[in-house]
């Protein structure tokens, strides 16, 4: 049974027509529409014309078309049919073609013969096209495997290194993963094609950074060296994360070689370009050294930088290139500064001109310091260098030998033509000049930064200051100019009092006190510093502080031959006498109705006498502000403090108001004193109150004080142990006043809580120029 619906034309003919289908079936299945040529194909709905009915123009039209196409001749053209071409080719054969399946009357032989040709030549009939298979995941991961590479194409193209990295790590992850021999091959090609790229970003990189961002802008697109460093250091991460670590190290160590080699010689050819001209006036050979020296090592810093990215051990081995580069350059600067300077022929020869000497010296201090510095580095760079720096140690330990030579021959000359100065008007300036020498030789070694070149000048210095040498003589007797005697300590004091001036031994003290000064200075700015990283160092100390002191015991006693000089000496027993006979002051004679006036101390204006004599002004105007000023105000301290004691334990006993008196007079002294002291600036650095006297007046001071007690009982609230105060003591002060009671005095000793002894111990005094003694 038929789906197609019943024909509406009930004078359709099927056995003329065949069966009917709706038109728009016919061109839904493909049949031209006919309509558009002016055809009415529902005209099944008429009856069929006669068969001997005349055929209609277009129909005539269409059997000259046929006719045409079977290569006929046309039969019975009609004049008015219309043109043929090609469409009008194509629709006469779909015409055909119509009415064959559908059996139009009016056949022709040319319309049977076409229809037999186009049958012939008509394609079979084609099965419908199968649908496509669902895509696999497979088939979607090599498309996407596809898409990154096209991406590593594209990024390589744009010379973005960071789109590069970013669309290759993907890509080897998946070819670590999927174990497909195309994917690995298409990931093992993008990497092979990237990686020059990469590797030559950062040679690029490392030679702007080690060469200097200044030297290259624009090179690498930087313009600090920070910018230049921290660029290096991502290429080479870029290559780590690739795998390429390897390949990294090697192109980083060969950039930074070539940097540093550059910088070398860009840097010893201007030296040398500038030798001929300033040679006297700049170290050039020694800048050479440095700037070679630092062109390795900047190199180097450039591979230190990387070592997050690429290792320790990687950046290394990087380092390693550059600073062999800097060695060997290192080595050729060093060969030509002993040739050029002659330092061997020098350091044979007697030295005749010491500025020339000093400033060979100075050079070769810096070539040996730019040496070892490098040498530290090299070895907190690859931990263990010597196999790097072999060749530049043997040049530098030559060096280091001849610097040793010209040092000593230097430090003789020097201080030799020094003490030369002794004879001249300023004998002191000679002095300082010869420490001057030492001092600059020994902080030159030390510069050098080689334990051998400063523990040898360091020896050589201390013999020189030992006391059998020409300094220690010359300091010794600088009061006695023109007698060269082998003289013990106390010999050359004695010597510098018999027929010496007091100019002379105001020199001799300022003298004797500079050279203390210089050799304690040695002793703490240099050797205590040495001795806490060069072990080696560690027993020159003992050694120095024994020099220290020896000179420091001959500026004692120097200060003391300046206070044994006869008039000086005269004024100062003058002083102690009347103060311990109470004739200045008269305290004994005060009672108990006298009033205190508020006249100066009659102490103060005693011993002005002292303070104004010749030999003390010229002590004040030849010491330093510093410590020699320091040690005469407390030698002053002492001998006042020494009167002040002795009026306190011996002489004409005194009442309440006589004991308030004197305490009154001599703090007003010791305040007086207390102002010539210098400041704490001019004694440098060190502990704070340094300059103060306390502990010259501290004896003083407790002896006024239980002198000036209300009762003897009063005696228990002093804290007189912390000074150093013994029963002796407290008994002889408390005795000195008339208004205590024996008894009273007797307990109050008991009672004190101090140590027992007999006679007087802390305020135990003695006449100036005799020997402490107590009574």
């Amino acid at each position: 049974m038929s789906n197609h619906p019943a024909n509406p034309n009930p004078n359709y003919n099927e056995k003329v027509l065949g069966t009917w289908t709706p038109t728009e079936e016919l061109i839904a299945q493909g049949a031209l529409d006919l309509r558009a040529l002016g055809f009415n194909v529902d005209s099944n709905a008429r009856p069929p014309p006669a068969a001997e009915a005349e055929a209609s123009p277009v129909l005539r039209a269409l059997d000259a078309a046929i006719a045409r196409a079977g290569g006929e001749p046309v039969a019975d053209a009609a004049p008015d049919a219309p043109l043929g071409g090609d469409r009008t080719e194509q629709v006469a054969a779909a015409a055909l073609r119509m009415a064959e399946e559908h059996g139009i009357p009016g056949r022709t032989p040319a319309r049977a013969k076409f229809a037999a040709r186009a049958a012939k030549h008509r394609s079979p009939p084609q099965p419908p096209k199968p649908k496509p298979p669902p895509r696999s995941p497979q088939d979607d991961s090599r498309e996407a495997i596809g898409l990154l590479v096209e991406q590593c194409h594209v990024a390589r193209e744009e010379g973005d290194d960071d789109a590069v990295v970013a669309a290759l790590l993907p890509l080897l992850n998946a070819a670590r993963t999927n174990n497909d021999e195309v994917v690995t091959a298409l990931a093992d090609a993008a990497l092979k094609g990237a990686t020059p790229r990469l590797l030559a970003s950062l040679e690029v990189a490392a030679t702007v950074a080690a060469r200097g961002a200044d030297e290259v802008i624009g090179d690498g697109g930087v313009e600090t060296e920070e910018d230049a460093i921290e660029s290096c250091s991502k290429a080479c991460e870029r290559l780590a994360f690739l795998g390429l670590a390897d390949d990294a190290t090697d192109a980083l160590g060969t950039a930074l070689a070539a940097a540093a080699h550059r910088r070398a010689n860009h840097a010893t050819l201007e030296i040398r370009g500038a030798i001929p001209e300033d040679e006297g006036s700049v170290h050039a050979h020694a800048t050479a050294l440095g700037n070679a020296l630092g062109a390795a090592c900047a190199a180097a810093a450039v591979a230190q930088a990387c070592k997050d990215a690429l290792g320790e051990a990687r950046c290394a081995k990087a380092a390693e290139k550059p600073l062999e580069i800097g060695v060997h350059a290192g080595v050729d600067a060093l060969e030509r500064f002993a040739m050029m300077k002659s330092v061997e022929t020098v350091a044979r020869e007697p030295i005749t001109n010491l500025t020339e000497a000093d400033a060979l010296l100075d050079e070769c201090s810096f070539a040996l310091q730019f040496g070892h510095r490098f040498q530290r580095f090299v070895e907190g760079a690859l931990g263990d260098g010597e196999t790097v720096t072999s060749i530049l140690l043997k040049s530098l330990q030559t060096l280091e030998g001849l610097y040793i030579k010209l040092e000593d021959a230097y430090r003789d000359a020097g201080v030799r033509e020094a003490l030369e100065g002794l004879e001249s008007d300023d004998p002191l300036a000679a002095l300082q000049d010869a420490f001057f020498v030492l001092r600059r030789g020994v902080d030159r070694a030390v510069g050098t930064l080689s334990e051998q070149a400063a523990l040898a000048e360091l020896h050589r210095t201390l013999a020189t200051l030992a006391m059998d040498a020409e300094v220690f003589q010359s300091a010794a007797s600088l009061a006695m100019r023109g007698e060269k005697k082998e003289l013990s300590l106390v010999d050359a004091i004695d010597e510098e009092v018999r027929g010496a001036s007091i100019e002379q031994l105001a020199v001799a003290a300022g003298g004797a006190f500079a050279c203390a000064a210089s050799v304690a200075a040695l002793k703490d700015e240099v050797v205590g510093e040495l001795a806490r990283s060069v072990p080696l160092a560690v027993p020159l100390l003992d050694d120095f502080d024994h020099s220290s002191k020896q000179y420091d015991e001959l500026a004692a006693g120097a200060l003391a031959a300046l206070f044994d000089e006869p008039g000086l000496m005269l004024s100062r027993r003058r002083f102690f006498s009347d103060v311990v006979a109470d004739r200045v002051g008269q305290y004994h004679k005060l009672g108990d109705r006298d009033v205190l006036d508020e006249d100066d101390s009659q102490l103060e204006t005693a011993y002005e006498k002292v303070l104004g004599h010749a030999a003390l002004t010229a002590a004040l105007d030849a010491l330093p502000a510093g410590a020699p000023r320091l040690a005469l105000c407390r030698k002053l301290a002492e001998d006042a403090s020494n009167a002040i004691l002795a009026r306190c334990t011996s002489g004409p006993t005194i009442g309440a108001l006589g004991a308030l008196a004197l305490r009154r007079d001599a703090r007003k002294l010791f305040a007086t004193l207390g102002a010539l002291l210098p400041s704490e600036e001019s004694l440098g650095e060190g502990e704070v109150f340094r300059a103060t006297l306390r502990p010259e007046l501290e004896a003083a001071t407790a002896a006024l004080a239980l002198l000036c007690v209300e009762a003897p009982a009063d005696a228990r609230t002093l804290r007189l142990s912390a000074a150093g105060v013994r029963r002796g003591d407290v008994r002889a002060a408390l005795g000195m006043r008339r208004d205590f009671e024996k008894s009273a005095v007797t307990a109050a000793v008991s009672a004190a809580a101090v140590v027992e002894s007999e006679g007087l111990v802390r305020f135990a005094f003695s006449e100036p120029g005799s020997v402490v003694s107590g009574e």
